[in-house]
């Protein structure tokens, strides 16, 4: 499996670990609760020792983001 499908894989858990319901690639986050995408986002920054953004449009988004902040592709 590749790196960047670990990260999809990772970024949705973390996603529903968080209380979002049922993330996808497509999921819009500007529509989600802010406190859940945030508490992802430390989650994210925290297991991988980066810095996110706070604004990426959609999970697909965030899963590029977080590969390119550890420099993986």
């Amino acid at each position: 499996m590749s790196k960047h499908a670990d990260y999809s894989q990772h970024v949705l858990y973390v996603l529903q670990d968080a209380g979002v319901v049922d993330p996808w690639l497509g999921t819009w986050l500007p529509h989600l609760d802010r406190d859940k995408c945030e508490f992802a986002l430390m989650q994210l920054e925290a297991r991988y020792s980066v810095r996110l953004r706070r604004d990426y449009q959609t999970v697909a988004e965030l899963i590029d983001g977080l590969s390119n902040a550890t420099g993986q592709r």
